[in-house]
């Protein structure tokens, strides 16, 4: 996260995505200031271990549901120096009910070490809901921690796939078509012109976003070392290799320019094993971020289709579904930068949100950086689980795919 200095007596601090999706705008009432964030996505160490049928490549089609209740609880630290008239902004996380996915928030609370005077919620300038906490006098030069739980029910449909939305697309409504734009992160090469050419030729939606989730699937090899960017998809078309958003960014940029909507969801996935079934009574499992840990922060795909709305993709691995280990927290235009917010302190060398003194501009930093018990997530997962195997489409060569 980067440091900008704007004038010799105040320095923004960019708020990113970091362990907790929580460090949302902290703003001193003295000084308010705009910019984007810059998030530090990392996205998950995917793997699909394919056990007896290691050697089978295409689309495993599965059936079934899948049923989760989990708990998440994330905690998060700051020092806000000699700042008066502290406001705080947190993110509210909304139910979802997708086609193929729902996420219902059963409850939510917020535990403060010091309590704020009082809050209010709202809408930010994204239209992301909020909760703005405020202290008219903060605790000079002490860590204010926030510990947020979570209690979620999760749900994945595995039933055939049902849209016969024909292509090209018409009538969209004016939400849908808001998510049409091409973004910086989501331009395509002259060179890739002649395979959306290929792709316009199947004569349904999903026979085109089929073919395009397989294509980008069969040729982009999944890379930790870009987790951090770059990310764009002109970069991981050429590249072939990608992290979560360079998966995620280069699907987006040919449903596009194909007049086929599509938004990014930001949030998280745990490590808990998910154990797929496969052809002659063979299994998979199927782990979304490093075991042992309480999983990390990663970004999907929603498609739209007219007769049945949005519909969730991750496209390393899941196609017309995601399953429950995905939590989804923000939606965004793509997965590039999440304009989140930002706090500001009038002097440059007070304590900022590290409880270490900025540097007037230029020390990359995370928030509780030198605060004891900094940002950590905590989650815990129940599930029922009653998938079964369909069958194989053999038409991917080198991957394999998980498709209702």
């Amino acid at each position: 996260m980067r440091v900008e200095s704007m004038r010799s007596h105040r320095t923004i601090f960019l708020a990113s995505v970091v362990a907790l999706v929580l460090v949302l705008p902290v703003t001193s009432a003295q000084v308010r200031a705009t910019g984007h964030a810059r998030p530090r996505i990392a996205a998950a160490d995917q793997r699909l271990m394919v056990g007896k049928f290691i050697k089978t490549r295409g689309t495993i089609l599965l059936g079934g549901s899948m049923h989760s209740k989990t708990t998440m609880t994330m905690t998060g630290a700051f020092s806000v120096g000699s700042a008066q008239g502290l406001s705080w902004q947190l993110p509210l996380t909304n139910s979802l009910s997708l086609n193929g996915y729902s996420e219902r928030v059963d409850s939510f609370s917020f535990k403060f070490n010091h309590r704020p005077d009082s809050f209010r919620d709202t809408k930010d300038d994204l239209g992301l809901a909020v909760r703005v906490f405020t202290w008219a006098n903060p605790p000079q030069h002490q860590a204010i921690r926030v510990t947020e739980t979570l209690h979620l029910t999760l749900g994945a449909d595995l039933s055939p796939f049902p849209s016969s939305a024909s292509y090209p697309l018409h009538g969209l409504s004016g939400e849908a078509k808001h998510y049409l734009k091409m973004t910086p992160n989501l331009r395509l090469p002259s060179s890739a012109n002649g395979l959306i050419k290929q792709f316009k030729r199947k004569g349904s939606e999903q026979a085109v976003v089929d073919a395009v989730t397989n294509w980008v699937a069969a040729h982009t090899r999944y890379d930790r070392s870009v987790i951090n960017g770059p990310y764009n998809a002109a970069w991981v078309f050429r590249n072939h290799r990608a992290a979560c958003t360079g998966y995620d960014n280069l699907l987006a940029g040919f449903l596009r320019k194909l007049g086929i909507p599509s938004r990014a969801e930001q949030g998280w996935v745990e490590p808990k094993q998910v154990v797929v079934p496969g052809p002659n009574g063979s299994k998979a499992t199927l782990t979304w971020s490093v075991p042992r840990t309480p999983g990390e922060l990663h970004s999907w795909l929603d498609v739209y289709f007219p007769d049945v709305g949005w519909t969730p993709f991750d496209p390393q691995h899941e196609k017309f579904f995601v399953d429950t280990r995905h939590i989804g927290l923000i939606t965004t235009i793509d997965a590039g930068e999440v304009p989140l917010g930002q706090w500001s302190v009038d002097d440059p060398g007070a304590s900022g949100a590290t409880g270490a003194p900025l540097s007037n501009g230029s020390t990359e930093i995370l928030p509780a950086d030198g605060l004891p018990g900094g940002s950590v997530v905590k989650i815990s997962t129940k599930d029922s689980t009653h998938f079964h195997f369909r069958g194989l489409k053999k038409d991917i060569k080198n991957t394999i795919l998980l498709s209702r």
